[in-house]
């Protein structure tokens, strides 16, 4: 009796995963008024989730490690950016043996395998007695993270209640997730690392990946962070950081970043406890760099180079009259000033200029441009 029931469950899932039915346009018999309605509806118009035969599509039900990468594949396959669309399954063929992995998924386990979204022991686990095992948030949240092609930041500030749970490694890759809205949390401001996630909620973060995928230009904002207000501990790569406002954030540190601080190459081991400071970085301006203020300053200097990054967002780039050279993003907010006061776009500005500016730490607020 055991072994049917094993047998029956086995069959639910993979219908789950593999079903291939058409349900555009179609309005499911269990989804009428949920949250993730619209979700739902748009991922199964993608050929990324699909529904059982009778119509149902139990939104409820936990999604599988096994059915998480293929629905991760299906997403960046509908937008257009897989790496590749070639079958890896036969490079991989002896893992997928061992771990039981089941013929349906090879194709895109093996694809994770091959991009580095996985690696073969975390195949570990994977099926237990045939039956596929649910993925977890943090699991889903890296294996996505990897999968896209968006840059991991220099400086981690999680908003969760439950932070602390959520481990180390897979940090860069959640803050990642939240920054550009794939995944955020729930509406007690918790991430829940270690639950499952359902389908109604995959429906979600597959619909969010596809737009992210789909997007062809960057967006400034979610690229980086700027934070002002006083370091009031540090604790190894961590700081506890507590804004003008009086929002206190924890920052945690990657420990490949380049750590500039007032100009100069330097460490955290350099910042004091109380210490004022203004915290910025932004990947598109500088990869993997974190410039940290703790001095008032006179921002001045000669712009030394120019880089257009979309249709009205620049990278600037100016050799300060204090010996270094500092990138900013220059965007439509920017105003620029010429020596009369008279407001100039930035298709006025020209290389060797020497111009006054006020900044929030990576974009320029104001440009004074200097006789």
């Amino acid at each position: 009796m055991r072994k049917s029931n094993k047998v029956l469950v086995f069959i639910i899932i993979a219908f789950l995963a593999l079903s291939t039915l058409s349900y555009a346009g179609v309005k499911f018999t269990d989804t009428a008024g949920h949250w993730a309605y619209s979700y739902i509806e748009f991922t199964a118009d993608k050929g990324i989730i699909n529904g059982f035969p009778d119509g149902t599509f139990l939104p409820s039900s936990p999604v599988t490690k096994e059915q998480s990468l293929a629905m991760i594949y299906r997403s960046l396959n509908a937008a257009g950016v897989l790496e590749n669309s070639d079958n890896f399954t036969d490079a991989y063929i002896e893992p997928m043996n061992a771990y039981g992995i089941a013929q349906w998924a090879r194709p895109y386990v093996a694809y994770a395998l091959e991009y580095d979204i996985i690696e073969e022991e975390d195949l570990i686990g994977f099926v237990s007695n045939e039956i596929g095992t649910p993925a977890n948030r943090q699991e889903v949240a890296v294996w996505a993270a990897k999968a896209v092609d968006k840059e991991i930041s220099p400086l981690y500030a999680l908003p969760y209640n439950d932070r602390e749970a959520i481990d180390e490694e897979a940090t860069p890759y959640i803050d990642l997730m939240y920054r550009h809205q794939i995944m955020i949390g729930d509406d007690h401001n918790e991430f829940r690392p270690y639950n499952t996630i359902t389908r109604a909620e995959f429906a979600a973060v597959c619909s969010r990946l596809y737009y992210l995928g789909n997007s062809r230009e960057p967006d400034i904002e979610k690229e980086g962070n700027t934070f002002n207000g006083t370091i009031k501990e540090v604790r190894g790569n961590t700081l506890f950081f507590e804004d003008t406002s009086g929002i206190q954030y924890t920052l945690i540190i990657s420990e490949e970043a380049g750590i500039i601080i007032n100009g100069k190459d330097s460490s955290i081991r350099e910042l004091k406890d109380g210490t004022k400071a203004m915290i910025a970085y932004n990947n598109e301006v500088d990869d993997e760099q974190l410039l940290i203020w703790t001095e008032e300053d006179v921002y001045d200097g000669t712009i030394s180079e120019m880089r257009q990054i979309t249709d009205n967002i620049y990278k600037i780039t100016i050799e300060r009259r204090r010996g270094d050279e500092v990138s900013y993003i220059l965007d439509d907010n920017s105003e620029i000033y010429d020596e009369n006061n008279n407001k100039k776009s930035m298709i006025y500005l020209t290389l060797n200029m020497e111009v006054e500016y006020t900044c929030d730490g990576i974009k320029i607020i104001e440009m004074q441009i200097q006789d």
